[in-house]
C-alpha cells in the first residue's frame, strides 16, 4: 500500500466519524417568553425603567436555562440606547399542583420551569419615534421542531414595544 492510499483512508475514515457524529445542540427548550417593564416612581432611580424577561423552560428533557449572561437590547429605531445584562430574580416551578409531578422528577414529563430576570434601572432620554422604542431578547437556538427545518440552527427571538 502506498504512502498517499494509506492517508487517503485515514482522511476518509476520519471525515466519515466527523460526519457521523452528533453536534452540539445549544437548545434549553424554551417554550414560551415575556418581555415586560416598570417605571420606578420613587427614590433616586425615580422616572427610569427596570426591565424584565419572563422564559418558560420545558421540562421533559434535561436541559437548563442559563442563570447568567442574559441581555436584552434597547433600540430606538435603527439607534441601540442599551443592551442590559440581566440578573435572575426567580426560578420556580409553574406545574400545575395536582398534576402527580415536577421539574424535579427524572421521568420524562409534562412540566414547566419560570425564569424570571431583571434589569438595572435604566432612564430613556428619547422621546419615542412613531415605531416606538423596542426592547429585543434573542439568543441561540430554538428547541428541535417538526414544522421548522434546522430550528435548533435558528435564533429564538422576542420582542416588545414602547410607545
Amino acid at each position: 500500500m502506498t504512502r498517499i492510499s494509506y492517508v487517503f483512508k485515514y482522511v476518509l475514515a476520519f471525515l466519515l466519524v466527523w460526519a457521523l457524529s452528533p453536534r452540539e445542540v445549544k437548545a434549553a427548550h424554551i417554550i414560551g417568553g415575556d418581555i415586560y417593564w416598570e417605571c420606578i416612581t420613587t427614590g433616586p432611580d425615580a422616572g427610569k425603567f427596570e426591565f424584565y424577561l419572563k422564559l418558560y423552560r420545558d421540562c421533559s428533557v434535561n436541559s437548563i436555562v442559563s442563570t447568567s449572561g442574559q441581555f436584552i437590547e434597547v433600540w430606538d429605531n435603527t439607534n441601540q440606547l442599551a443592551n442590559l445584562q440581566l440578573t435572575l430574580q426567580s426560578q420556580t416551578d409553574v406545574t400545575p399542583p395536582g398534576c402527580g409531578f415536577s421539574c424535579a422528577d427524572q421521568l420524562p414529563n409534562i412540566s414547566v420551569e419560570e425564569y424570571i430576570f431583571k434589569s438595572a434601572p435604566l432612564a430613556i432620554n428619547v422621546v419615542p419615534g412613531p415605531t416606538g422604542i423596542e426592547v429585543i431578547y434573542h439568543r441561540c437556538c430554538r428547541n428541535p421542531v417538526d414544522n421548522l427545518q434546522g430550528a435548533v440552527n435558528e435564533e429564538i427571538y422576542y420582542a416588545a414595544t414602547m410607545y
